[in-house]
């Protein structure tokens, strides 16, 4: 990935979210961030920190390992796109506002 890789990632979660659930019942994850014209691939043991006020809990993933996805013939130009019939429209939405 190039400098320094972090040890860990602070990631708030909505409570009632079934990725909420799954960090309780699993604690692995991986953590896709896009990066154009790369992803990086987090993959980690998330860890219940505490509730917050406005309805998520925050988790500390501990990395495990950190994979680049990234070529030089095929790079990454955008985010992922979602089939409408197959994903919660509302995920679309947080999704894209949260890429800018």
């Amino acid at each position: 990935m190039g400098g320094r890789e972090p040890k860990e990632i602070l990631v708030a979660v909505n409570s009632g979210s079934t990725t909420h659930s799954n960090l309780l019942e699993r604690a692995l994850c991986t953590l896709i961030f896009f990066t154009p014209p790369s992803a990086v691939y987090a993959k980690g043991e998330a860890s219940k920190i505490r509730e917050a006020a406005d309805g998520n809990t925050l988790f500390r993933v501990t990395l495990i390992e950190i994979k680049e996805d990234y070529s030089e013939v095929a790079p990454i130009i955008t985010q992922p796109l979602f089939d409408d019939s197959k994903v919660k429209p509302r995920y679309i939405q947080t999704y894209l506002e949260l890429s800018g």
